[in-house]
C-alpha cells in the first residue's frame, strides 16, 4: 500500500500562515524527509508514524500521539529549515497546524535568555540525530555487486520475540474465561515495549496481522480502554515454536508457499471437509472443482500452483479419474497442522513487502 501525499487544497497558497485544523486519512503521507518546512503540527485526534528511508527500506522512528508535537525540528533548523524524518498518518487524523511565522512572534516576546535555552537545547538535539542517522546510513547491508540489500521489518527474530513476548503475557497477565483471553492493551504494551524493548511500532504491526487473521481482536471497554481479545492461544504457540525452528533452518530447506499456493490449499481444506479421510489421515480432493470456483470469480490461480504443494509433501501428484477430473491425494494431518504457520509466514512477508514499497 504506497502512502499518499495529501494535495494542498485548490485554490490555497501552500504556505500557511496561520494556525488551521487539517485532516488526513490512514496511510496520507504528511510530509518527506528533507522537504522545506514551514510549519509544526500538534496531533489533536489519532496516531502518526515517523520513519526514515534506508536502502530499499526504511527504520521506524516512532509513533506519536494525541496532545504530541511533531515537526518542530526543522524550525530550530535554522540553516535549511528541512524535515529531518518522513511522517504519515498512522490511523484517521487530526492535527493543529501551526506556521513558523506564528512562533517567530511568540519567541519575541520571551526573555531573551530562556529564547536561547531553547535554541540551544533543541541545537543539540537535531545535531544527535544528524550523527545517529550517520551511523545508521553506515549499517545499510549490502548485498552483491554493492548494492543495498532489501530491509526486512519482521525479520525471524523479531516474529519470534514478538509472539513469544505476547503468548507469555496473556497467559500470565490475562483472564481467561470461555475459550478466550482478555488483556488491556496497556499491560501488553508495558510488558513487551517497557519492559522487554520490544519496538512499539512492530508490536502494532504483529497486533494489526494477528487481527487479520482472527487470532485476536481488539474491543474498547467502557470506560474507553482498549482491550485484547486472544482466541488461538495454541496456534500462537505453534507459531513461535515454527518461526523458532525456520530462524535455524538454511533457507534451501524453509518451509515456501506462495500465496497463490496457499489460497489453493485453503480451498482444499475446505473441501476436506466434505470427504472422507483414511487410517492413515489421507484424502482425495477434486482439483478440477477447486479451480473452476477460482475460474469463476476470475481469481488467477491455476494447476501450476499446486506444485509447490507437492513439493512440500503436503498432496501427491495430480492425475486423472475416469470422468477426466483432477485428483490428488492430500496429507491431511500435515496440512492441517502446517495451514496456520503457512497463512502467518505469508502475511508478515506481505507486510515487509509493503514496507519496503513505502519507502
Amino acid at each position: 500500500m504506497a502512502l499518499k501525499k495529501k494535495p494542498a487544497p485548490q485554490g490555497k497558497s501552500p504556505v500557511p500562515t496561520k494556525p488551521g485544523l487539517k485532516r488526513y486519512s490512514q496511510g496520507d503521507l504528511l510530509f518527506r524527509e528533507g522537504e522545506s518546512a514551514n510549519a509544526l503540527y500538534i496531533i489533536k485526534e489519532g496516531q502518526i508514524r515517523l520513519f526514515r528511508p534506508k536502502g530499499k527500506g526504511f527504520i521506524e522512528i516512532a509513533i506519536l500521539r494525541k496532545g504530541e508535537v511533531i515537526g518542530e525540528m526543522a524550525y530550530f533548523d535554522t540553516a535549511n529549515k528541512r524535515r529531518s524524518c518522513s511522517a504519515s498518518a498512522l490511523t484517521t487524523l487530526q492535527i493543529i497546524e501551526i506556521p513558523f511565522d506564528s512562533l517567530d512572534k511568540a519567541l519575541k516576546g520571551l526573555n531573551p535568555w530562556f529564547k536561547t535555552i531553547v535554541i540551544t537545547l533543541a541545537d543539540r538535539l537535531r545535531k544527535t540525530n544528524n550523527q545517529l542517522k550517520e551511523l545508521e546510513s553506515n549499517s545499510v547491508g549490502y548485498a552483491t555487486k554493492g548494492k543495498a540489500a532489501q530491509y526486512t521489518f519482521f525479520t525471524n527474530t523479531d516474529i519470534v520475540k514478538g509472539l513469544s513476548l505476547l503468548f507469555t503475557t496473556f497467559k500470565t497477565f490475562g483472564n481467561f474465561n470461555k475459550g478466550e483471553y482478555k488483556l488491556n492493551k496497556s499491560t501488553l504494551k508495558i510488558q513487551m515495549n517497557e519492559m522487554n524493548s520490544y519496538p512499539e511500532i512492530k508490536l502494532e504491526e504483529l497486533v494489526r496481522v494477528l487481527k487479520e487473521l482472527k487470532y485476536v481482536d481488539e474491543k474498547k471497554a467502557e470506560n474507553g480502554e482498549a482491550i485484547l481479545l486472544a482466541y488461538k492461544m495454541t496456534q500462537i504457540h505453534e507459531a513461535v515454536v515454527f518461526f523458532n525452528k525456520e530462524r535455524r533452518t538454511e533457507d534451501s530447506k524453509k518451509l515456501k508457499i506462495p500465496e497463490k499456493t496457499e489460497q489453493l490449499l485453503s480451498a482444499v481444506m475446505a473441501q476436506l471437509k466434505t470427504v472422507a479421510i483414511n487410517a492413515k489421515g489421507k484424502a482425495e480432493v477434486n482439483l478440477s472443482k477447486i479451480l473452476d470456483k477460482f475460474k469463476q470469480k476470475k481469481i488467477p490461480v491455476f494447476v501450476e500452483d499446486f506444485a509447490p504443494a507437492v513439493e512440500q509433501g503436503f498432496a501427491e501428484e495430480i492425475y486423472f479419474d475416469n470422468s477426466s477430473q483432477m485428483i490428488s491425494i492430500i496429507n491431511v494431518k500435515y496440512l492441517e497442522s502446517a495451514m496456520p504457520a503457512i497463512q502467518m509466514r505469508n502475511f508478515f512477508d506481505k507486510v515487509n513487502r509493503e514496507k519496503a514499497d513505502n519507502s
